[in-house]
């Protein structure tokens, strides 16, 4: 709902203020159609139309960034696309989390839009990855979610970096799919099922996320 993005975008504001940390707000209420949402292409269209009209308006500026899950069962391509082009419309940054479970060309998506980051990549295409290569949009690998869930599928990072992407990790820290904060236990993961080295995970834990969120 309106009400509950806000409420957890005005925490993130309150812990910005008393912390020394940089926060980097992102707008996730296309992260997935919540109940009553959900059952018909009728009420997703609805849920559509009340994150364009309503809360990417709302939200603007309590977010930086605005964050869409695109993949088989949530977020369809076209859906994305006007959930993204009215993001920017609007000023936002653009994140999206494509291809971690089934490929729908969505790395190739986040680079058409001009995202900053595509997340997860589990199941990304090789057109995805020449797209990625050639572009300005930053990998961002989460190997941690793929081990909690037993995943044997990891996203490829070693052809990714020797095609030319720029590699990014994060934890994606949640209760649902990877229930930790610990970035070395990340890079751990990265070095054994990603096969990265300790160097390329040190770029990949400072000025390659750094540069995907304008910080570099």
């Amino acid at each position: 709902s309106t009400e509950s993005e806000i409420k957890s975008l005005q925490a993130l504001a309150f812990a910005g203020d008393r912390s020394p940390l940089t926060i980097h707000r992102t707008f996730l209420g296309a992260h997935e159609f919540p109940p009553g949402y959900r059952e018909t292409p009728d009420q997703r269209e609805q849920y559509v139309r009340l994150l364009i009209d309503e809360m990417l308006p709302a939200a603007r500026d309590l977010a930086d960034s605005c964050d869409v899950f695109a993949e088989p069962g949530v977020f369809d391509r076209d859906q994305a696309r006007r959930v993204m082009d009215a993001a920017k419309d609007l000023g936002y940054r653009l994140r999206m989390h494509v291809d971690e479970i089934e490929p729908m060309a969505g790395a190739e998506l986040a680079v058409e839009l001009g995202a900053d980051s595509a997340d997860h990549l589990a199941c990304i295409s090789l057109a995805g990855q020449e797209a990625l290569a050639s572009s300005e949009t930053t990998a961002v690998l989460l190997p941690g979610t793929t081990f909690f869930l037993g995943k044997t599928a990891h996203a490829p990072a070693r052809s990714l970096m020797e095609k030319g992407c720029a590699v990014a990790l994060a934890t994606d820290y949640n209760p649902g799919s990877c229930h930790t904060q610990s970035m070395p236990l990340i890079i751990t993961l990265a070095c054994i099922l990603l096969k990265m080295t300790p160097e390329e995970c040190i770029h990949a834990t400072t000025i390659n996320p750094a540069a995907s969120l304008g910080l570099d």
